[in-house]
């Protein structure tokens, strides 16, 4: 170390029992110690609020409130010991992705995590291999959390185990990154040109039966995508150059005859205890039991899951038991030779056993259960499974039996618990299933539910409860695409378009877009005959607008008006003038735009559809930007209005938030503090849910308009996160000179950076990348703030001002060329890192929200 060179550590404090082995401490206390140090910076000390409950010290305690760590359970409290101000925590929160949390511990596996944590760093694909049962998910999602770190752009779990088609494969991934296809292009391309500069590992669970679809996908992103890296969990590997392929071997299970010290060290004997005392908290390892329970894990070889299901049969049954009941089980299995088992029959065995030992309700119940892709509620498995033989009552009852059993997984969610079968479990549920000859009838009993779900969800979708909705229809997702399968599968038009019909355009749903596949309805025979067909059309022009597919778009909506008599007497389809509005915006025709969204607030007004006020609450929260982003303020004002009070009325957050910040906008030179009053408002009710992309440019616009610099550079940070994730480029110019202005008094040599940039991205605003046809100047977009001069003209002359007073003339042009030299893609990067740099961490009482875009 070089002399008078400081060293700043991390230290993490939590208090629990260790366990010692060969000089060595382990167990979940020192795990939990290895992850709260992780949280910290350097020279940075945090706490369990195990140990803040327990110390006596006369040391401050800053209470820094809840992290998730990288374990992936549930939040922990965490304190700071002493005084300090520091970055904020480094927990799973502060990264971006989708890592699920999980409802028990991880146990062991501290080789295998090297082993993959190596190979992360060394390989571009990664597969994790072994039988099934064995614990490939959990460990890739450990690995995952603990690579966060290396990836900017973030850790995301696509979940391939409800995918039955090939060709689902690629959507799966787009839907779980938020891609859509623009310009034409195909869902591939979109995945390609998304990823091709980020830095991100994408995991892909259970890709055995969809080996080729993934394989191809995955070899074309990584030809073409530096910074992605891809980890698999398969029976196989994909065969693909460059792979690294790692086998997960089975938990560790001492010999007999083990001392009962050294057999709870073995992690296969962990496992057991624990969560045997999960479902019995006296159960304990003890010299009467503890030959038993290595028997045990020996009979099942280490295999996780099998385990798992053995140790949930401790309130039935006590180890010796369930050793005699294996062995007896694997001796048939091997015809009375007990090594002859192989390991990959071993959790087929287990199953099976534990199958048996269910009585018929739960036998039937399992079995029926296998039929939900995306897991279900109470009300779902008692609907979808309560036919006769069952009743709903025995139903909850077998729920309950198979949650003790470990069969089924019970997982809060908010207020509701969900059940779902891991994913070979769900395997072995629907070969039973099909031996009960119940397989059609169910999956036709399962598409209804959720084509009638989404029916009732309909009304609610658009007022007070609009959020709690979203949640779950994003909750049930893959049953929705499984019941559109079925559909496709069997020819039924009428249950694909209902299901299409029912479900919130992506013009009115709040947070993640998630689209049914509506083209493959389109093309069911007798759909073009069907009274929704016209609807579904306009539901994909909509599409089509959001891919940016312009042309497609206004070639749909051409045919769904041509369609539109032959829809039921209320549905109107008055939200293809949005998508006329949207088009037209795009092509920089915002007159045309606001001319179609006054006449589709218009028909929304007069319709008879569930919806119409948050509908026309939208179409005029539309029309008011477009007029104000066209110089007319005072003419999109009382539509702004108007919109306000729509919104109240139906109650839905969303369109009060949309027509608050419209207002904002119309409102922000003529009366600044009503401006301020409707934008903090709108901000307030944005940050209960996802903000959009438009929301976010918007509002950074209208802070920039009331001269709120420091709001524009924390707004704005959320822009930037955006168009940098999708890829989009419209009106970025617009953003940069607002930030620019904002930078230029505290950092005048950023500032003239961005100006530098801007100028690229005016003259790039028509490329390709976008997905847009972008024919406007987005530094003249947002028209005249007090005179001729257009706004955004009028603060970068501000800032210019501002940068040549500071730094003259010579120097102010040479930054102006860095900028300019700048890829488009590298002057958004150096933009979001400069209002980092600048942004000053809003104080807990300010009336300004700082709310983050979730990709």
């Amino acid at each position: 170390m070089a002399e008078g060179r400081r060293i700043r550590v991390r230290v993490g404090l939590h208090t629990g029992e260790a366990f010692e082995r060969e000089g060595d401490y382990f167990g979940p206390a020192v795990n939990r110690t290895a992850r709260l140090m992780a949280l910290a910076n350097g020279g940075q000390v945090l706490c369990s609020s195990v140990t803040a409950e327990l110390t006596q010290l006369d040391v401050p305690l800053q209470d820094l409130g809840e992290h998730r760590l990288r374990d992936l359970t549930a939040p922990q409290h965490v304190f700071q010991v002493g005084v300090g101000r520091f970055p904020p925590l480094r927990s799973l929160d502060s990264f971006p992705g989708n890592l699920p949390l999980q409802v028990s511990s991880f146990i062991g596996r501290d080789t295998e995590l090297a082993r993959a944590d190596k190979a992360l760093h060394e390989a571009r694909v990664v597969t994790l291999t072994g039988v099934g049962g064995v614990g490939k998910t959990r460990l890739a999602l450990q690995a995952a959390a603990a690579a966060l770190p290396r990836f900017p752009d973030g850790a995301w779990l696509v979940e391939l185990q409800a995918v039955r088609d090939p060709d689902g494969v690629v959507n799966a991934v787009a839907t779980a990154l938020d891609v859509s296809p623009r310009g034409g292009k195909s869902v591939d391309a979109a995945l390609v040109d998304f990823l091709r500069l980020k830095r991100l590992l994408l995991l892909l669970d259970n890709a055995e039966h969809l080996l080729e679809a993934v394989a191809e996908l995955v070899d074309g992103l990584e030809r073409s995508c530096p910074g992605l890296v891809v980890l698999v969990t398969s029976r196989e590997g994909l065969a693909l150059e460059g792979e690294r392929v790692l086998p997960v071997p089975s938990l560790a299970a001492p010999p007999a005859g083990t001392a009962l010290e050294a057999a709870a060290a073995a992690d296969a004997v962990r496992l057991f205890a624990e969560r045997a005392q999960a479902v019995d908290p006296e159960f304990g390892l003890s010299e009467a039991n503890v030959a038993s329970v290595v028997e045990v894990c020996r009979r099942l070889d280490g295999v996780p899951l099998a385990i798992e299901l053995a140790a949930a049969r401790v309130t039935a049954m006590t180890p010796t038991e369930l050793a005699r009941g294996l062995d007896r089980r694997f001796a048939t299995l091997a015809g009375g030779r007990r090594r002859a088992v192989q390991r990959h029959q071993t959790l087929r065995a287990a199953i099976d056993w534990s199958y048996e030992l269910l009585d018929d309700v739960e036998r039937r119940l399992l079995a029926r259960l296998a039929v939900f892709a995306g897991g279900c509620t109470r009300e779902a498995a008692e609907q979808v499974c309560g036919a006769p033989p069952l009743s709903s009552g025995q139903v909850f009852e077998g729920l309950a039996g198979l949650v003790a059993k470990s069969l089924v997984v019970a997982q809060r969610e908010g207020n509701e618990t969900r059940y779902r079968l891991l994913e070979t479990i769900r395997e072995y549920g629907e070969d039973r299933l099909a031996d009960l000859g119940e397989t059609d009838a169910l999956r036709a009993a399962h598409a209804e539910y959720f084509c009638e779900l989404t029916r009732r969800l309909e009304d609610q979708a658009y007022g007070p409860e609009q959020v709690t909705v979203a949640r779950r229809v994003a909750a049930d997702y893959d049953n929705l695409l499984a019941a559109m399968q079925h559909a496709v599968d069997t020819g039924d038009a009428d249950l694909a378009l209902r299901l299409v019909s029912q479900q919130p355009t992506p013009v009115m749903q709040v947070g993640p877009r998630f689209v049914l596949p509506v083209g493959a309805a389109l093309g069911l025979p007798d759909a073009r005959n069907h009274p929704l067909y016209g609807y579904a059309l306009s539901v994909a022009a909509v599409v089509a607008s959001f891919q940016g597919d312009l042309d497609r778009a206004e070639s749909l909506s051409e045919e769904a008006v041509a369609a539109t008599p032959r829809l039921d007497a209320g549905r109107r389809v008055d939200f293809l003038c949005q998508v006329r509005g949207a088009v037209a915006s795009a092509r920089g025709d915002l007159a045309e735009a606001a001319r179609q969204l006054t006449e589709g607030a218009e028909l929304a007004r007069h319709s008879q559809w569930v919806g119409s006020t948050f509908r026309t609450c939208q179409a005029l929260a539309g029309a008011a930007i477009a007029h104000t982003m066209a110089g007319n303020a005072s003419v999109g004002e009382p539509l702004a209005v108007e919109a306000v009070a729509l919104g109240r009325e139906c109650g839905a957050p969303a369109a009060v938030a949309h027509g608050l910040i419209a207002l904002a906008g119309t409102l922000a030179e003529s009366d600044p503090a009503r401006a301020r009053a409707a934008l903090d408002e709108g901000l307030q009710l944005r940050a209960t849910f996802d903000l959009s992309d438009t929301d976010a440019l918007q509002c950074t616009l209208v802070a920039a308009r009331i001269t709120d610099w420091a709001l524009v550079l924390r707004l704005g940070r959320d822009a930037l996160h955006y168009f940098l994730w999708t890829g989009e480029r419209s009106f970025t110019s617009g953003l940069m000179n607002a930030l620019a202005r904002a930078l230029a008094p505290c950092d005048p040599e950023s500032a003239a950076v961005l100006q530098g940039a801007t100028r690229r991205l005016v003259v790039g605003a028509e490329r390709p990348s976008a997905g847009r046809a972008i024919a406007v100047d987005a530094t003249a977009a947002m028209g005249p703030a007090t005179g001729p001069v257009p706004f955004f003209i009028e603060i970068r002359r501000q800032a210019t001002a501002i940068i040549r007073e500071a730094l003259g003339d010579d120097r102010m042009r040479a930054l102006r060329a860095q900028g300019e030299a700048m890829d488009p893609d590298d002057a958004l990067q150096y933009a979001l890192a400069v209002v980092e740099r600048n942004i000053t961490p809003p104080d807990r009482e300010s009336r300004f929200p700082d709310a983050r875009i979730q990709p």
